[in-house]
């Protein structure tokens, strides 16, 4: 947006059901903006789940990529494990804003709301 000028068409694309509202935040920055829906999310039944929760002491880092997702994920992770002392690494502070009630855990948010940067915490305990 920062790079484009004023009345430019964008194709916003993305899932079924977007968090916000970017290509309406966009339109009334006076650009004109076109959503296309390329996926939709199907939530895990918390059953589909069982599995990881008797691993959770091995499970060091959780990768949240959207506030629906997060607050998916912290519903079932308080059911599981509250307690729970990993790190989960969030992609934006809505999607972090679900694991407030975790005072155990460490809750990250990513500088920029892109995979590069949800990823970089990974890539730099990698190298280590």
């Amino acid at each position: 947006r920062e790079t484009m000028w004023a009345g430019a068409d964008i194709l916003h694309i993305g899932a079924a059901e977007p968090a916000g509202a970017l290509a309406e935040a966009l339109c009334e920055d006076g650009f004109r903006a076109r959503r296309l829906c390329v996926y939709d999310v199907i939530e895990a039944e918390p059953r589909d789940l069982e599995w990881i929760a008797g691993q959770l002491d091995e499970i060091g880092t959780i990768l949240v990529h959207s506030p629906r997702a997060g607050r998916h994920i912290a519903g079932w992770l308080m059911e599981q494990a509250a307690d729970w002392r990993g790190e989960i690494v969030c992609i934006s502070p809505a999607a972090a804003a679900p694991f407030a009630p975790f005072v155990k855990a460490k809750i990250r948010v990513a500088p920029r709301p892109d995979e590069m940067s949800l990823l970089a915490p990974l890539l730099r305990a990698a190298r280590r």
